[in-house]
């Protein structure tokens, strides 16, 4: 009360009354009722202290700690974790152990369009060497029987759609010199476009013996097999 009568104006009182010393009282008492009015601890205890502790306090404990700790963490910890364990584990351990042929029958021609030459004067062959293919799409295959491989670890594919053909397009060899015999007068192709493959090591034998083919498979259509009977 007495800080409020002197910032009132009670102060002014004792300039009347005393004119010499009331000056060195009056400026004591108006120090003292501005300390008291607009105390530096005051202000600086209520305003500031509060913008200082709930604001900053708050927007960096609530805001950058929730963000570095939930967000980076679930995201390093779940995704990567996730997909490094499941994807690349089914993929290696069931798709190179499927497609591996290990018996002798593996390979069989489903259609029976297979193995039929119908073009003519192609691929005729007069040495021991029978066999050659000058062409890049030759010995396409009609006969269902035709074919067998004799050793179980001779053809082993690596696409998964190799080992059994269903069309008569499958197995086109890509290169010329594919499935070179050892007999003479063996496996007689008239057609260049004869047993294609569509995997580039597909159908390559380990032993002589294989692809010998017997005296009534592989049926020509072609004229000159009309001029030679």
């Amino acid at each position: 009360m007495k800080e409020e009568k002197l910032a009132a104006g009670d102060w002014g009182d004792s300039t009347k009354k005393n004119r010499n010393s009331g000056r060195v009282l009056d400026s004591a008492r108006i120090s003292q009722a501005c300390a008291s009015c607009s105390s530096p601890t005051t202000h600086h205890s209520t305003s500031p202290t509060t913008h200082h502790s709930t604001s900053p306090i708050t927007h960096h404990s609530t805001s950058p700690t929730t963000h570095h700790s939930t967000s980076p963490i679930t995201h390093h910890s779940t995704g990567p974790i996730t997909h490094r364990s499941t994807s690349p584990t089914t993929h290696r351990s069931t798709s190179p152990i499927t497609h591996r042929s290990t018996s002798p029958t593996t390979h069989r021609s489903t259609s029976p369009t297979t193995h039929r030459s119908t073009s003519p004067t192609t691929h005729r062959s007069t040495s021991p060497t029978t066999h050659r293919s000058t062409s890049p799409t030759t010995h396409r295959s009609t006969s269902p029987t035709t074919h067998r491989s004799t050793s179980p670890i001779t053809h082993r594919s690596t696409s998964p759609t190799t080992h059994r053909s269903t069309s008569p397009t499958t197995h086109r060899s890509t290169s010329p010199t594919t499935h070179r015999s050892t007999s003479p007068t063996t496996h007689r192709i008239t057609s260049p476009t004869t047993h294609r493959s569509t995997s580039p090591i597909t159908h390559r034998s380990t032993s002589p013996t294989t692809h010998h083919s017997s005296p009534t498979t592989h049926h020509s259509t072609s004229h000159e097999e009309e001029e030679k009977c």
